[in-house]
């Protein structure tokens, strides 16, 4: 809370459609502390919801003793006794059939759950994504990510034997999970809120745009790699394209690029569904990803043609006839450069995509997937 990111975002509208049919109660660690806004809206969903909100000295601590126990880093983090506690008797005061977990970082509480069906939901290889991220990094930081990727590694095949059953985004990211059992973890994909998420036939403002969390690590390299490598391929040709970078959090790297010409930084909106609906063309050049790329999946549902990388498509596996795949920025800039000269194919992309988006990617149809993994004896 607030679902600004994209496990944050899974876990509301998984939540928002077993509450519609089930009693669901919400435990939640966070390391900073929840608005009441959004603390209230979710509450009047569900049964209950309890937070902990852990210090910055206990988070300090636990990563300290991570150094020792071999635990990644990012678990570590996360895991506190204090929390733990409490976890088990929300457990046992609220007797629930079956206890749900959000990402490997919270399996260390899986005890906590007693005998219960217990469920994973690795939501993407995280191992996976640090190598990834190890691809782009330097020294010194370099040498911290390698441990941390060796740690996942270890961890990600060691705790699926933990559970009842386990979930990932998809079949691209259970690919690359370290473990030969890999075949029973159950895919459970992402969806969209297709009323939210919608065109709405009104003229765009702006060529092109960028929507995603503007502090993470994967979107920081990839406004940088648009704004200063792709764009000026075509800022060459004297094409000089209108583009939004819309998002929460905004880092020092990107708040510098809206000095670029026709370069817009709109930080911490408060709806994106109005910067979908008023631009021409989604541009993701994702790199160093993993899972399911929602600001496309939102994009599309809204009419947009989607240009982005294979990495990033792989997740969602759209057709050509919505989405532009390319992996150079000569690639990405040409495609840029045809969509821009070609009106009525970017207007007819974008139709597919919001198609495309209405027959695979609904939330009650893949959360009903995960309604049976919660159920099944």
């Amino acid at each position: 809370m607030p679902a600004d990111k994209g496990d944050k975002l899974r876990a509301w509208e998984q939540i928002r459609v077993l509450a519609e049919e089930n009693d669901v109660y919400v435990f939640c660690v966070s390391d900073e502390p929840v608005p009441q806004t959004e603390f209230a809206t979710l509450s009047a969903l569900v049964r209950e919801v309890q937070v902990v909100q852990l210090s910055s000295l206990s988070v300090l601590w636990s990563a300290c003793r991570a150094l020792f126990s071999g635990l990644p880093f990012q678990v570590a983090y996360y895991r506190n006794s204090e929390a733990y506690t409490k976890l088990e008797a929300f457990v046992q005061r609220t007797d629930p059939d079956a206890v749900f977990f959000q990402l490997v970082r919270m399996a260390p509480y899986r005890k906590a759950a007693g005998n219960r069906t217990t469920v994973l939901d690795f939501m993407d290889c995280m191992s996976h994504n640090v190598y990834l991220r190890l691809q782009t990094e330097g020294f010194p930081d370099r040498i911290f990510w390698r441990s941390e990727y060796k740690r996942l590694l270890r961890y990600e095949a060691a705790v699926q034997k933990e559970f009842t059953r386990s979930c990932i985004i998809s079949g691209r990211d259970r690919d690359t999970l370290p473990f030969a059992e890999k075949e029973q973890v159950q895919i459970v994909s992402n969806g969209i809120d297709l009323e939210r998420f919608c065109p709405s036939g009104k003229a765009p403002e702006c060529d092109l745009l960028f929507v995603g969390n503007l502090g993470y690590k994967p979107n920081i390299e990839a406004c940088v790699w648009l704004v200063r490598e792709i764009l000026p391929l075509l800022h060459q040709k004297n094409v000089y394209p209108s583009l939004r970078l819309v998002g929460s959090n905004p880092d020092t790297r990107v708040q510098e690029l809206s000095a670029v010409k026709n370069v817009e930084l709109h930080a911490s909106v408060p709806d994106t569904v109005p910067y979908y609906q008023s631009a021409r063309i989604m541009v993701a050049p994702m790199r160093i990803n993993t899972g399911q790329q929602n600001k496309v999946l939102e994009a599309m549902a809204c009419g947009l043609p989607v240009i982005t990388t294979s990495n990033a498509n792989d997740g969602i596996r759209a057709p050509e006839s919505c989405v532009c795949v390319g992996d150079t920025a000569e690639e990405l800039a040409a495609h840029i450069l045809s969509l821009l000269n070609d009106p009525a194919r970017t207007r007819e992309m974008g139709q597919r995509a919001r198609l495309f988006v209405e027959e695979h990617f609904s939330w009650h149809t893949h959360t009903r997937v995960l309604q049976q993994l919660l159920s099944a004896n």
